[in-house]
């Protein structure tokens, strides 16, 4: 949960989804919290420069719509690479996702920006996990903007020009789409509901601050409300009874200032209630409803206190403040991850001084579990707000960390906690660089550092479908940025390293432990 006094958007997933000219708190998700089922990332220069690369050292090809390496798929034990290239493709964004379990489809939107505005798009599939791609020559014209895939069945995509106001829907994982369904309203956004069995669908227009629900997967839709914050929420699976719910901010004035209600709305039986009366009002753009807990800040609380400030609804129970060793509050509060019945999340104290703590089961009390952890200065607590801890999805209770030193001037030295956060220790160097010789890194004086910025297009890499595997960008020695960077590799949870042979930026997981490299 992101809360900033100075700032007044909220970030959900790293998107955009809400803007208001109030000056209040707000409060944001990280994509680490994210479903890492499926991943969705995007590439922006590097991959068009990559791009320029080959086709400078490869002869003239005509287009076609398949384009493909000569390679096949390979047992994963037969340690083959399969490479795809995209013929004549020059685009300034990529947006690459992989259909999930027992699903072979790998989709991309292309896009090409002129000054930040869309000018063109293109859509690419594969059906055999990237080995070759489809290019849909139907949507050149379209202007994708975005999409939205249904997590609970990926089968159902659905296809955004918002420019055009029209959508284009399949339920067979892209093979085929609709003809384009014309819109009323302009769609920033486009979310299915979380029930693998659910026609329901919410899209919300930021430009009027209106809420509309389609019950038929996008051909017929409704007002639902207005004006709504794009801070809307479905009931999640396993911790809703009603997967048809909606959680969403009305937005009201009270005594002169920009307030909200949290609206619990029920899509099958079409009725509204406000969560929790007895909250008069909750800041706008501040609600996040994530597995057990719905969070959100109350309004005219102060913006330097943690005290009455943080709301926490365990199990859709009314709320309760959060409760935190240290009352100072400066930047605000990240929450990082919400599973196991706890919540860690980061509190911004004081300049330069963030600590991360964990949670009872509640979701009001915590306790720290590593101080002065390194994230972005004052100036940019955005959107874009580094916090340097990572969680090893495929080890329980292993996180990893980049913590700033005592010393005059403060030095980012990365740790490794298997306890959740209980103890923390130095990771160990590899032996040998990239070209064999030995390295001479002993902890306590030199340990291996890594970078877990979300900003940095080389990313930390841990996966649940490949237990123990870890890919990280960093360098060894004293502390982090002492040495020039490479990119290291471990396949025992980061117990030992070694350095990668070749380089890469950008990698998403497939099945069995696969991944996607670029």
């Amino acid at each position: 949960v992101f809360c900033s006094a100075a700032s007044s958007k909220l970030y959900y997933n790293q998107e955009v989804v809400a803007t208001t000219s109030v000056n209040e708190q707000q409060i944001t998700i990280s994509q680490q919290d994210a479903d890492q089922t499926q991943t969705e990332y995007g590439i922006a220069q590097l991959y068009k420069q990559h791009l320029k690369r080959q086709q400078r050292s490869q002869p003239a090809t005509s287009q076609s719509n398949v384009t493909s390496s000569s390679a096949t798929i390979a047992p994963r034990s037969s340690n083959i690479v399969v490479t795809s290239k995209l013929v004549n493709t020059f685009y300034d964004y990529l947006l690459v996702r992989y259909l999930g379990e027992d699903n072979s489809v790998i989709l991309i939107l292309c896009q090409k920006l002129h000054f930040g505005i869309l000018i063109h798009s293109s859509i690419f599939r594969s059906e055999n996990y990237g080995a070759s791609f489809k290019r849909y020559y139907q949507f050149d014209n379209a202007k994708v903007s975005s999409w939205a895939i249904q997590n609970a069945s990926p089968a159902n995509i659905i296809l955004i020009s918002a420019s055009a106001k029209k959508i284009y829907s399949s339920s067979d994982s892209g093979s085929t789409f609709s003809d384009p369904i014309s819109l009323s309203f302009m769609p920033s956004r486009i979310v299915y509901s979380n029930s693998n069995v659910s026609a329901y669908v919410l899209g919300y227009e930021s430009m009027t601050r209106s809420l509309y629900i389609s019950r038929d997967n996008g051909n017929i839709w409704t007002l639902l409300n207005q004006p709504v914050t794009s801070s809307f929420f479905w009931a999640v699976p396993t911790f809703d009874a009603d997967l048809s719910t909606v959680y969403y901010e009305l937005l009201q004035i009270a005594q002169g200032r920009s307030v909200a209600k949290i609206v619990q709305y029920n899509a099958t039986k079409n009725i509204s209630q406000v969560f929790d009366p007895k909250i008069a009002y909750t800041q706008p753009n501040t609600l996040i409803v994530s597995n057990n807990y719905i969070f959100c800040l109350k309004s005219f609380s102060s913006a330097s206190s943690t005290k009455d400030l943080m709301l926490v609804s365990y199990k859709r129970l009314g709320f309760s403040y959060a409760k935190f060793p240290i009352v100072d509050l400066h930047n605000g509060f990240f929450i990082l991850y919400t599973y196991d019945d706890e919540v860690i999340l980061a509190v911004n104290h004081k300049s330069n001084l963030t600590n991360i703590y964990i949670s009872d089961k509640s979701g009001i009390y915590y306790v720290l579990v590593i101080d002065r952890i390194k994230t972005s200065g004052d100036h940019i607590w955005t959107r874009k707000t580094d916090f340097q801890l990572k969680k090893f999805p495929s080890i329980p209770g292993t996180f990893v960390a980049t913590q700033l030193s005592n010393d005059r001037v403060p030095r980012p030295i990365t740790k490794i906690s298997r306890n959740k956060g209980g103890t923390w220790h130095l990771l160990r160097a590899p032996t040998n660089n990239s070209f064999g010789h030995t390295i001479n890194c002993v902890p306590p004086t030199c340990s291996l550092h890594l970078q877990l910025s979300v900003q940095n297009y080389r990313r930390f890499y841990s996966h649940i479908s490949s237990p123990g595997f870890l890919i990280g960008y960093g360098n060894w020695g004293s502390y982090l940025g002492q040495y020039s960077p490479s990119i290291f590799i471990s396949h025992d949870g980061g117990a030992t390293w070694q350095t990668a042979p070749y380089a890469f930026s950008e990698f998403s997981a497939l099945n069995h432990g696969s991944i996607i490299v670029t």
